[in-house]
């Protein structure tokens, strides 16, 4: 854990410095002439002032988007055997009264087992969502056998939820199998809210059992699918 966190903070504070020292040096420009931007732009003085203070502050955006993404990427971390404990009682606090529904009452021995199960199988596929150097949450998806990337078990704890992090890791996973021509799989609870926003991403259900919905976005070129929208 101890790793995780260093690993966080010395990234968040690397990022901090350059986007401060970005922002530093396009002000200094701002207050001289004869100055080169990052696009071969000359910033001399007998310009038109609106195209100058434009021309920098489209680069700034840009190179603080980039600094963004760099920040967003560090919310998942390897899973380590001290992780467990807490990963079970989020998914117990999240998932309980959904698998009473289906299934009777919850077993916590057996459903410890069950998670003790999964991960020894699914360890090298399973990330740590981390928040403010924190456990907060599972994200954990592989290859299955139709060549689809399976996002098996994805849960971000009640008290961090509507922060965006979710959305954020699962648009990451998108782009990423967008560039890999991967379509993306996934089920959820019936009655899980979290539909909603798969639905808003581009997930579509393609079938159901008596409890789940199963869902697909279909981003594969050249390929003929049985699964329908």
């Amino acid at each position: 854990m101890e790793d995780k966190k260093q690993s966080g903070f010395l990234k968040g504070l690397l990022i901090g410095i350059v986007a401060t020292c970005l922002i530093a040096g396009f002000l200094w420009i701002g207050v001289n002439s004869d100055i080169t931007l990052f696009d071969g732009t000359n910033f001399s003085s007998d310009k038109n002032k609106q195209e100058q203070v434009d021309s920098v502050s489209a680069q700034v955006s840009s190179k603080l988007k980039y600094l963004e993404d760099l920040i967003e990427e560090q919310y998942l971390f390897d899973y380590e055997d001290e992780d467990l404990e807490y990963l079970y009682q989020t998914k117990k606090d999240l998932f309980k009264w959904y698998v009473e529904i289906a299934y009777g009452p919850w077993n916590d021995k057996f459903q410890l087992e069950f998670f003790i199960n999964f991960i020894n199988e699914k360890r090298k596929y399973i990330k740590v969502v981390m928040y403010e150097n924190k456990p907060i949450g599972m994200f954990t998806n592989y290859i299955n056998e139709n060549d689809e990337d399976l996002i098996d078990l994805f849960y971000i704890d009640k008290k961090y939820q509507g922060k965006g992090i979710g959305t954020q890791i699962l648009k990451e996973q998108l782009k990423q199998d967008e560039e890999n021509n991967v379509n993306t799989v996934l089920q959820v609870f019936k009655d899980n809210p979290a539909k909603r926003l798969y639905e808003k991403m581009g997930f579509k259900i393609y079938d159901q059992t008596e409890y789940h919905y199963k869902m697909i976005r279909k981003i594969k070129r050249g390929e003929k699918n049985d699964k329908t929208n």
